[in-house]
């Protein structure tokens, strides 16, 4: 029978980063050797500690970039860096951020992508202010969102190589648990959190920046018309009615890397309105 050890993946550090920082270390000691202190402007000493920032910061970071180890297994994952460890099982966690942006030279040669991960575990529940205030006889009521502190919380991405199978295997192993919790809430009647959209079964809220609440009320399933994702962004199409009575089509976009849970909202989107699911996006099994 296989177990936990025999399915493990560990990742190192990014070799390229590695690179640039030997590079920069180099380059801060040459330029520091051509420093004079006879000639600066500024006390000797000032000169020396130059000279010893411009090598001792990049040699740091390569000390610490070199240290990094991520290890993936399909109990949880584990960390550990110069500065210390950290493990999280996947039941642990309650939300996940994973996004990746790639850069084009001149809009259309890719020369890197950039991962960001973020998982939390043990986030309280949240709470929701609201403030009334005067100007003259104008009330107005504002509201906001006050995120629950998680226990703890993981944040890595590109220091290390092959960040692009993380983001898979992270995806892969997070899915079913959080999956199962999500049905559950929708299933009861509650509403679920993405981080600006929440989801219930009347429709899909959108947070305006919390001003104004009543203008963030539930977009029924009905108006709701397709989903995009396109270039690191999820766009949300649907219409709605002005204060004229005209109804016009709109679109909600945020980056999906501040979505939390991005595949699980795929999925339940995917669920509750299947012919506006994206055409090639894997939003995974809901079964």
């Amino acid at each position: 029978m296989e177990t936990a050890s025999d399915s493990t993946e560990s990742f190192g550090p990014n070799w390229i980063r590695v690179a640039l920082l030997v590079v920069a270390a180099l380059v801060g000691y040459a330029f520091g050797q051509d420093l004079d202190p006879s000639h600066a402007s500024i006390p000797g000493w000032a000169v020396s500690l130059a000279k010893a920032v411009m090598v001792a910061v990049p040699a740091v970071l390569l000390c610490w970039l070199l240290s990094v180890r991520l290890s993936v297994d399909p109990v949880g994952l584990h960390y550990r860096s110069l500065f210390g460890h950290a493990d999280m099982r996947w039941d642990e966690v309650d939300e996940l951020y994973a996004g990746a942006v790639t850069t084009l030279l001149y809009g259309i040669i890719p020369v890197g992508t950039r991962y960001r991960f973020k998982l939390k575990s043990g986030t309280s529940t949240e709470q929701r202010l609201e403030k009334t205030r005067y100007i003259g006889k104008v009330q107005f009521t504002t509201t906001a969102t006050k995120n629950g502190t998680p226990a703890r919380q993981l944040s890595f991405g590109s220091r290390f190589f092959r960040a692009d199978r993380i983001g898979e295997l992270l995806n892969e192993f997070t899915f079913p648990p959080l999956w199962r919790k999500a049905t559950q809430q929708y299933n009861d009647g509650r509403e679920l959190s993405f981080g600006d959209f929440r989801i219930n079964r009347f429709g899909v809220k959108i947070d305006l920046l919390g001003l104004f609440p009543e203008l963030s009320k539930p977009i029924p399933w009905a108006n709701v018309r397709s989903n995009v994702v396109e270039k690191g962004s999820f766009m949300l199409i649907y219409d709605a009615t002005d204060a004229t009575g005209t109804t016009k089509t709109y679109t909600a976009k945020r980056d999906v890397a501040q979505i939390a849970n991005f595949r699980v909202m795929m999925a339940l989107l995917q669920q509750v309105k299947p012919q506006y699911a994206p055409s090639g996006y894997p939003a995974g099994k809901s079964t």
